[in-house]
């Protein structure tokens, strides 16, 4: 039996996210079948946002590439994970926010010792949190994990913790209302997110890896180009306002590139050694984190855009710093992700935008491993 035409197959990619948000583009293309022009069949995973789960399920198969935080990526290619960082998705950095009740009197003042921080249990807030000790000269930071920016608001209220360090996207609405007060805002100094691809993914699927990225830019491009819609999309997902979206937005920009900048990878290594997460004193080579054939370092000196300096520096932008705070520092929502509601809405949006009939969400077989 001869074939009167070569067959075309479709190279399958499953693709999970850990940072939301950021990943809503590329969701959604994924729900409407952007991909297929690529000959890519695009199967999107439901993870939680869990480095630790994605990075297990990237070593099990369960996942050909994974979006995530870049200070999570750079560590687990570090300690030694067979994957590899493919790209960068976005430039632009994590802002952090040092928040205090309005409900409360006055915390102790930090350098008297004894202050314990309220915080979500991922590395991307240990290392904010670390990084302002390290700025306010305080050596010993106590911490108590909270789920959600209602648990870390209660913690407060019942004066378990002082303050709170927590993604500012997140607790903006928090601060809306009056029951938080921003006293500092902290970039950290790289690009927020990455491409990071299973080993067995990058031997078998490099081209159609290098066609995701490159097309990703182009679907982030379009979606970021009608703010209006994008906004109302990333409201129906994530529970944030169509104000706060917006606002969000203005501050975001996707790269989706196959080159990663050298300054985005050394310094989140070097924080990582500084914080005792990586062994001090090693010498770590930003190249040795990449996928080779198809991400390429690109040599830099300003790794978030501009719009962040080095840790180190004293006169770092990094730090918004209100005026007349009175309780010894110096001067210086409730987001619940992926609701099944949230996602069909964000659909229907962005079909009627695109054109095209709102598809069903996609579901995975690999959703209870993190659920």
């Amino acid at each position: 039996c001869v074939l009167d035409t070569p067959l075309k197959v479709q190279v399958r990619l499953r693709v999970g996210s850990v940072s939301p948000l950021v990943d809503v583009p590329l969701q959604l293309a994924a729900a409407l079948s952007r991909f297929g022009a690529l000959g890519v069949k695009l199967h999107w995973v439901r993870c939680c946002a869990d480095a630790n789960a994605a990075m297990a399920m990237l070593a099990a198969g369960l996942l050909d590439v994974a979006l995530m935080p870049t200070e999570d990526a750079v560590l687990y290619a570090a300690r030694g994970s067979s994957a590899r960082i493919c790209g960068t998705l976005v430039k632009t950095s994590r802002a952090w926010g040092l928040y205090r009740s309005t409900k409360r009197g006055a915390p102790p003042a930090m350098r008297d010792g004894g202050i314990v921080f309220g915080l979500p249990e991922e590395l991307g807030a240990r290392t904010a949190v670390e990084l302002l000790g390290m700025r306010l000269g305080i050596q010993q930071l106590l911490c108590r994990f909270c789920s959600t920016p209602k648990l870390a608001n209660e913690q407060m209220l019942a004066e378990h913790v002082h303050f709170t360090v927590w993604e500012t996207w997140m607790s903006r609405h928090l601060v809306e209302i009056g029951e938080w007060q921003l006293l500092r805002e902290m970039l950290l100094p790289w690009p927020s997110t990455m491409f990071v691809a299973a080993r067995e993914a990058l031997h078998n699927k490099a081209g159609a890896l290098r066609s995701f990225v490159e097309y990703s830019g182009a679907l982030c491009a379009e979606f970021a180009c009608d703010p209006a819609t994008a906004a109302r999309c990333i409201s129906a997902s994530s529970g944030l306002s169509v104000e706060g979206a917006l606002a969000w937005l203005r501050e975001t920009t996707w790269a989706c590139s196959c080159e990663v900048s050298e300054a985005g990878l050394a310094l989140p290594l070097q924080c990582l050694q500084r914080l005792g997460a990586l062994p001090a004193g090693r010498c770590l080579e930003p190249s040795k984190l990449l996928a080779g054939g198809i991400c390429r370092l690109e040599p830099t000196t300003d790794p978030a855009g501009g719009r962040a300096d080095p840790p180190e520096s004293p006169t770092s932008r990094a730090l918004v710093e209100p005026e007349g705070l009175p309780f010894g520092i110096p001067p210086a929502g409730e987001v619940e992700w992926g609701s099944e509601e949230g996602q069909k809405l964000a659909m229907r949006l962005w079909a009627a935008h695109a054109g095209a009939p709102a598809p069903r969400p996609h579901t995975s077989a690999a959703r209870g491993l993190c659920s």
